[in-house]
């Protein structure tokens, strides 16, 4: 099976982090394999790949190396080739690519297979960034175990072979939220095959299975589902993506995994264990159209050209308001402008003007449904095409004009300006990249419930029930 768009999306968020990413992209210079200097013989593939019988007969001077478990030879002749090709500029012309099985080669039980083994005297600095400071079986000196598992998984994925074999275990821990909507069942992750061995390849560790606890540590990420690696082995040694938290227990540095796993639909939010306090959200979010009250909040991040946000303010927000003029939620509507096209971001910056003008928080929030009802009426005609989408430009310049007049304000406000920067800078605080976003919290909490795109009343229902402070 391919990788689908959103395990890409995975894939690259946890690739970049711990570099793997670096031994696809490294930039090189000309074309074709490396190994120019070196001889060919029977054994060596058309990729320019030599086969060896052991590591230690691939041949003096300098060699890159990638040694391989029983079953995994095709996916080390593809690695090394592809290695050849990517690596050429960073590791000597003469450089010679190799291949040799682990067993041989006294390897077995290295600490992730295949293995990437460099010998070389004049490698690149950005190559020598991402090797072990140990020798191996000669001199070799290893790939980080996490860029190594990682990129062996991903040409494993793309082209359907083994998956890398660890000798290191580790239990899965995923640290729970507390609020309901942003829960993972352990049996949801455990479906999630592809995503798994990415997950193994960061901690370069066999998962033998996966719990969910509470408290696990004092010293996680503030994003929560998280996950933490529980081993007797040490798995920050070679593998600097990890460090230790306490006795057996490891976690990420710098992989978000509840951004991961909102981003691929397992959860439908994620919490960041900080008050709305100290991210400043609260404050940013008192300074934009408020509509309800009470210790309940939600910040709701919108594009006037998003037709996921036409269909919220259809479908949803109805029910919302309902909740607002109970006195129950307290609502703020804030600017994260996608569309920059057209008149788009001078609405954004009119209904602002308009607001910091007259403080009439329900004057805006219907100017804003006005263009709402436009865009969805306008998308569906679109679909049907019985317009086109130089008749929806026409219209939004037409309201535009017409909001102008009603509103009696003007786009050119400086606050209008200083307030679209916080929200944009809030909005990038809480990970909030698409439209519409949304923020939960209560008065005096300590953690803010984050989730993006279109949500139903049935969702938003138990999102504020389960917010505790």
């Amino acid at each position: 099976m391919g990788l689908d768009r959103r395990l890409i999306a995975a894939a690259a968020v946890i690739a970049a982090v711990v570099f793997a990413a670096a031994l696809f992209a490294l930039s090189h210079r000309g074309g074709g394999s490396g190994g120019a200097g070196s001889t060919p013989s029977a054994n060596t593939t058309k990729a320019g790949v030599e086969k060896a019988p052991s590591i230690q007969e691939c041949g003096s001077g300098n060699v890159l190396a990638v040694v391989y478990a029983d079953g995994q030879e095709k996916l080390a002749e593809k690695i090394a080739g592809l290695l050849a090709q990517q690596l050429r500029g960073h590791l000597p012309p003469d450089t010679r690519y190799c291949v040799a099985p682990a067993g041989a080669s006294g390897l077995g039980d290295a600490r992730v297979l295949p293995l990437i083994l460099v010998k070389a005297s004049n490698a690149s600095a950005k190559l020598r960034s991402l090797l072990l400071n140990q020798t191996v079986a000669g001199g070799f000196h290893p790939v980080r175990y996490d860029v190594d598992a990682v990129f062996a998984v991903r040409v494993a994925l793309q082209y359907h072979l083994p998956q890398p074999v660890y000798n290191a275990k580790t239990v899965l821990v995923i640290t729970e939220p507390r609020s309901s909507v942003a829960r993972l069942n352990p049996a949801t992750l455990e479906k999630q095959k592809q995503l798994l061995s990415l997950i193994e390849a960061v901690a370069a560790a066999k998962i033998e299975r996966v719990v969910a606890l509470g408290n696990v540590s004092n010293k996680l990420h503030n994003t929560r589902p998280n996950l933490v690696f529980m081993s007797s082995s040490n798995l920050s040694d070679g593998d600097p993506a990890l460090q230790a938290i306490g006795r057996n227990l490891y976690e990420a540095r710098q992989v978000d995994f509840a951004r991961v796993f909102m981003q691929r639909g397992l959860t439908e939010a994620m919490e960041i264990e900080e008050s709305a306090d100290a991210l400043g959200l609260s404050r940013v979010a008192a300074e934009h159209p408020t509509i309800g009250g009470g210790e309940t909040h939600l910040a709701i991040f919108e594009d006037f050209m998003c037709p996921f946000c036409a269909r919220f303010y259809r479908d949803t927000l109805p029910t919302l308001e309902k909740l607002a003029k109970q006195g129950s939620l307290e609502m703020h509507f804030m600017d994260l402008i996608v569309h920059r096209q057209g008149v788009v971001p001078k609405l954004h910056r009119l209904l602002l003007c308009y607001y910091l003008e007259t403080g009439n928080a329900t004057g805006y929030l219907e100017a804003a449904k006005k263009i709402y009802s436009l865009l969805y009426a306008d998308l569906e005609k679109l679909q049907q095409r019985k317009i086109n989408e130089t008749t929806l430009v026409a219209d939004y310049n037409k309201l535009y004009q017409e909001l102008e007049k009603q509103l009696g304000a003007s786009p050119n406000c400086t606050k209008a300006d200083r307030l679209l920067a916080a929200s944009q800078r809030i909005a990038a605080k809480l990970g909030i990249t698409g439209t519409p976003g949304f923020a939960a919290w209560r008065s005096g909490s300590n953690y803010v419930v984050v989730t993006e795109g279109y949500r139903t009343p049935a969702f938003f229902n138990r999102l504020l029930e389960s917010l505790e402070k």
